[in-house]
């Protein structure tokens, strides 16, 4: 009875309370059990019994008082386990990264029993700790230490070794020989490095106390977890907030992009109209006219049908003439817009009857062609013409030379360079791009259509020097690696090859509503 009353003592109270109820329990049986009652005299037998049954309530007691505080340490070990899966989940939850970077110096600081804390993040740019989140310092502590250089103090010592450490006495560890002024008041400091997936230091959590109190082995077990979930917590968070910033950069990517299709419709509605309009006046001022004059013609060939024949045949012979230069025109018309060259010898040969037909205008041309066949699509052929065509164009309206230079020539790194040159007049290129915003589409139309299928244009030009235009195509790009292929792998009968075309009697077209330089 008496061992059961010790044992539920020491559960209940405690080990030194158990301790006083076993000597208690072993003079009440002296004085009321061992005879002779009511005394404290004792045979020799009796005092090895009475010293016997206090070592047993003494062991008994202190055991089960080990077995009861560490229960009592189990369920607190659970409770902090059970706590950190909250704040683990809670971190999980938070949408800000700064929120999570706070919570997690709290939480430390809450398991450390600490007074203060910081988290520093590592910076590969800078090779510094970058402080990131803090607790209980000011302002004044902030501005000194938001960045650290890995010279000095525990948290350089922790990131290096990659391991915990703990100094007890600030003033006089080594560590903190330069910032003793700043931590004296700190007896205990302990940094604690965070690892992410591949073992690499992500940075380092730091508790500071005023007490000196060193943590538990349990306390230290508890922070390492706490580490190593916020580390995996920061990793996940650092790539939500990495994934949503290429997302906002991509999405504002997607908008220009879209601004710019819009713009570049815009710009290519109005060039179609712009070319409408040139094309209804080109037809209305020569073969509309021409074609009138025919009419015209035919009447009066009518008229004198029956009163004078020869007249009449007269009339009948100029009609047909009119109707010849209306298919010469209309025939020229079609070879400059499209010439059959480019459709059947390629762009090389269709350049070379552009050059050769400019002599019609008032412009010898100089050409330099060093490939002889080229295999691209024929919608980037036929844009490469049109954007030659323009530029020569622009060389008999603005330049006041009869003389230009075409150069055609793939470079090393497999490039379609055309160059068209001529020394007249030329221009400041700075003073010319304002004019896009007014509505000219001249070079600035040449360079957007180039830039949609892939390509650029690059202009050298002073006035009074003259003028250098090249446009260039990468032959490398996937949309023409295949036409390439191609023609690399037909038969050598099926190659292109350059040949000169054209016809003696394809009339010269007017330029006064053609394109705007």
């Amino acid at each position: 009875m008496f061992l059961v009353a010790i044992m539920f003592t020491a559960w209940k109270l405690g080990f030194p309370q158990a301790v006083f109820a076993t000597l208690l329990s072993a003079i009440v049986i002296d004085l009321w059990l061992i005879p002779p009652a009511n005394s404290f005299w004792l045979r020799p037998g009796d005092l090895g019994t009475l010293l016997l049954f206090s070592v047993v309530g003494i062991a008994m007691a202190y055991f089960i008082h080990r077995q009861e505080q560490a229960r009592q340490d189990a369920v607190t070990f659970q409770g902090q386990l059970q706590r950190l899966h909250k704040l683990s989940t809670h971190l999980l939850e938070e949408v800000e990264f700064e929120d999570v970077l706070q919570r997690i110096v709290t939480a430390a600081v809450e398991f450390s029993k600490a007074d203060k804390g910081t988290l520093q993040l590592y910076e590969p740019e800078t090779t510094m700790l970058h402080m990131v989140a803090q607790v209980g310092f000011d302002k004044e502590f902030l501005g000194q230490f938001k960045r650290l250089s890995l010279d000095c103090s525990s948290c350089r010592a922790a990131f290096q070794r990659q391991e915990r450490v703990i100094i007890e006495n600030v003033a006089t560890d080594p560590a903190f020989s330069r910032l003793t002024s700043h931590f004296s008041r700190y007896h205990l400091v302990s940094s604690t490095p965070l690892f992410a997936a591949d073992r690499e230091v992500l940075g380092v959590l730091t508790t500071y106390s005023q007490k000196g109190r060193m943590p538990t082995d349990e306390q230290l077990l508890i922070l390492d977890l706490y580490a190593d979930q916020a580390a995996r917590i920061i990793e996940v968070k650092q790539k939500e907030t990495e994934l949503r910033l290429n997302k906002q950069d991509l999405e504002s990517r997607v908008r220009e992009r879209e601004q710019t299709l819009r713009d570049i419709t815009a710009e290519l509605a109005i060039t179609e109209e712009r070319e409408r309009r040139a094309l209804a006046s080109e037809l209305h001022d020569y073969l509309a006219q021409l074609l009138t004059l025919g009419k015209m013609k035919l009447k009066l060939a009518q008229q004198f049908l029956g009163s004078s024949p020869v007249q009449s045949e007269r009339y009948m012979q100029e009609t047909a003439e009119a109707l010849q230069r209306s298919l010469e025109y209309a025939r020229t018309l079609m070879a400059e817009l499209v010439p059959s060259e480019l459709q059947e010898a390629g762009l090389p040969a269709a350049i070379r009857w552009l050059a050769g037909h400019m002599t019609q205008h008032g412009l010898t041309v100089d050409l330099r062609l060093d490939v002889e066949s080229l295999a691209i699509p024929q919608d980037q052929a036929v844009l490469l013409y049109t954007c030659v065509r323009e530029l020569l164009i622009n060389v008999v309206k603005h330049a006041a030379v009869g003389r230009a230079t075409i150069a055609l020539t793939v470079d090393q790194d497999q490039s379609l360079l055309i160059m068209v040159g001529d020394r007249g007049r030329g221009y400041d290129p700075a003073l010319v791009k304002p004019n896009v915003v007014k509505g000219h589409f001249g070079l600035a139309n040449i360079r957007e259509r180039l830039a949609a299928i892939g390509g650029w244009l690059r202009e050298d030009s002073a006035i009074g020097k003259g003028a250098r235009i090249t446009v260039g195509l990468s032959l490398l790009d996937a949309d023409v690696q295949r036409p390439l292929r191609a023609a690399s792998a037909s038969d050598p009968a099926d190659q292109v090859k350059t040949t000169q075309r054209g016809s003696s009697n394809q009339v010269g077209l007017p330029f006064e509503n053609s394109h705007e330089e």
